[in-house]
């Protein structure tokens, strides 16, 4: 406020103050002047009616009577705004709490300026005040009602925004700083609309904000997909509610954003789920109608049967209802109650069995076969068992059919091999009778050497013959039995000679079986013959065993007196060492010998596949 200078000139000052006068009395604020000692001159209409002094009780007092003013809190004394323009010649503003002459608080705020006079001395000061308690107290009743909100959403784990009447956010809790990546300093008193370069200036959502203020309703359940800059695509619902102003308060607005996303992602699936589920419902029930194998479906909790599809029907000769609500042994599945509750505790306990031949009766009192298979599966929120039923009549006769033509082969090959073993005993028969005709050792030594060559084939035979198994030789016994033969034929003393044997589980198809034999007469005869000379005792190791997984590896040492270096077995030309190569080359096989610490053969030969039928027992 400018300084007033004082005119020398007595009535041009009374004219002056008379002037002042009706113009201060004029203006809307309260004014009071004073003398150049901090008393009264002068309080206008505005003045008077806020202290409660008139102009004639005023005029004379010091300015701290008239104008009492303490701190709003804490009432504490404050200096006059006047007082301290007078004392620094300076203007001076501030706001404090006005005390009237009655004891009524008002708010105001004030400022003071000196008066100075023509030689700019400070001839007194003019303090001018305005009551703002209406403006403060809705100042206040604002910052409770936001404080009141603020402790509500800053429990809330969804992003929350509170705005005042024109939009602009008074304050945001910490989920919604944390979910769109932004500081308060970006978000507070700015446009909600204008916020993170415009992201939320969506015109329908600006649009039902207005007619929510408007319209004094709600907001609920606003949609916005929208890209945003920090955290990609996202799908939000918007609520928003209205706080009525209080005690002249300001009208909020509370708005609540909620990230739905990962819930519509979860519709959209359970939507194509759902779809799903009636595809393929729709195409079990066609499978289900349509299907050549009959099927029932059980209660879990009484084993009764809920639905039978049209070949139940067919298969049976019994309408659909029939099937409804008994239990199986009831339409003939099996043979009576008791069968049927083992066959249903077991179907609850491992939710599976299978029965490969049970029979069934159709109305017309045919006999049917059947494969039974039943299993468990959740349908409609309940377990559910279903069976299926396999008519396979016609299988089981044809299986039948093959099992007694199978049978009726392996009569037929039991009784080839024995006739074979027995035409291979009537030739070992003959070389015997021709050796005892014959007084030359090496031709008697030929005929022994050639009957124990079809004794180890007569012996693959008969134990082809006296098996179960008509395809495949065991070797375990076959070698101890031939070993035996040799040891016996040889006349070789079994406590000077000792013999171990290890096969490990070998069965060999007689095409394998015949030349393993003739290779393990050669050895064994070879070790028995020459290998000891000299030896008071010994040893012979004969192994048997899969090698590498596709090859068996035989194997016969002995401790004696080693082959001789000169003999190469693939290339020597006794009959004996040629026949021990061709068998190898039979059988497709690798020779290896070792002459270290005695003499050691190793064949190994691959696998053979049996091409004969093994016999089952049955029941």
């Amino acid at each position: 406020m400018p300084t007033t200078p004082v005119r020398p000139d007595a009535g041009a000052a009374h004219d002056e103050r008379e002037w002042l006068r009706v113009t201060l009395s004029c203006i809307g604020d309260a004014v009071i002047t004073t003398n150049a000692t901090g008393h009264v001159t002068l309080l206008n209409p505005v003045a008077q009616s806020l202290t409660g002094w008139t102009q004639d009780e005023a005029v004379g007092h010091p300015l701290e009577s008239v104008f009492t003013s303490v701190s709003e809190e804490g009432h504490l004394p404050l200096e006059s705004p006047a007082v301290r323009a007078l004392r620094a010649g300076v203007v001076s503003e501030g706001h404090s709490l006005l005390v009237a002459k009655d004891g009524t608080e008002r708010v105001v705020e004030d400022s003071a300026a000196p008066i100075r006079n023509a030689a700019g001395e400070v001839g007194g000061v003019v303090l001018v005040f305005r009551d703002v308690t209406q403006r403060r107290q809705r100042e206040r009743a604002a910052h409770a009602v936001l404080a009141y909100a603020e402790g509500i959403i800053a429990t809330l784990r969804e992003p929350f925004v509170v705005l005042d009447q024109s939009f602009v956010v008074q304050t945001a809790n910490d989920a919604f700083y944390r979910t769109f990546h932004v500081s308060r300093t970006e978000t507070e008193k700015r446009s909600f609309f204008e916020l993170d370069n415009g992201q939320w200036g969506h015109p329908r959502l600006r649009k039902v904000l207005d007619e929510m203020l408007a319209d004094h309703n709600a907001v609920e359940d606003f949609e916005v997909e929208h890209a945003f800059p920090t955290i990609g695509q996202r799908v939000v619902l918007l609520n928003a509610r209205s706080i009525p102003a209080q005690e002249n308060g300001p009208v909020l607005i509370l708005l609540a954003i909620e990230d739905v996303t990962d819930r519509r992602r979860a519709e959209t699936s359970r939507r194509l789920e759902d779809s799903a589920w009636r595809k393929s419902e729709v195409q079990y029930r066609r499978l289900f109608e349509s299907a050549r194998d009959g099927i029932l479906i059980l209660d879990e909790t009484t084993g009764r049967i809920i639905d039978a599809n049209p070949f139940m029907s067919e298969l049976l000769g019994y309408d659909h209802s029939h099937f409804l609500g008994k239990e199986l042994w009831e339409i003939g599945l099996f043979h009576d109650i008791t069968a049927n509750q083992a066959a249903f505790r077991e179907l609850q306990a491992n939710g599976y069995i299978r029965y490969e031949h049970l029979p069934l009766e159709t109305r017309d009192k045919k006999r049917v076969d059947v494969e039974f298979v039943s299993n468990c599966y959740e349908a409609d929120g309940r377990r559910v068992l279903q069976c299926n039923i396999r008519d396979c009549s016609d299988r089981f006769r044809l299986e039948q059919a093959v099992k007694a033509s199978l049978e009726e082969k392996e009569v037929l090959l039991k009784e080839v091999h024995h006739r074979v073993k027995n035409n291979l005993q009537v030739i070992s028969s003959l070389l015997h009778l021709q050796s005892e005709h014959t007084q030359d050792e090496a031709s008697i030594r030929i005929f022994r050497k050639t009957q124990d060559r079809v004794r180890s084939m007569a012996l693959v035979h008969e134990r082809l013959y006296r098996s179960h198994d008509i395809a495949q030789v065991d070797f375990t016994d076959y070698i101890e039995s031939l070993a035996h033969h040799l040891f016996k034929s040889q006349q070789t003393d079994t406590d000077r000679i000792k013999l171990a044997v290890d096969v490990q589980g070998v069965r060999l198809p007689i095409d394998a079986a015949v030349p393993v034999g003739l290779l393990l007469n050669e050895l064994i005869s070879n070790c028995l013959k020459h290998a000891f000379v000299g030896h008071e005792s010994g040893h012979i190791r004969i192994d048997l065993r899969p090698f590498n997984g596709g090859e068996f590896l035989l194997s016969v040492s002995d401790d004696g007196v080693g082959l001789p270096a000169a003999i190469v077995p693939q290339s020597a030309t006794t009959f004996g060492m040629e026949l021990i190569a061709d068998l190898v080359d039979q059988l497709h096989g690798r020779l290896q010998v070792s002459r270290d610490g005695g003499t050691t053969f190793r064949i190994l030969f691959p696998k053979r596949k049996a091409s004969s039928v093994q016999r089952e027992d049955h029941p």
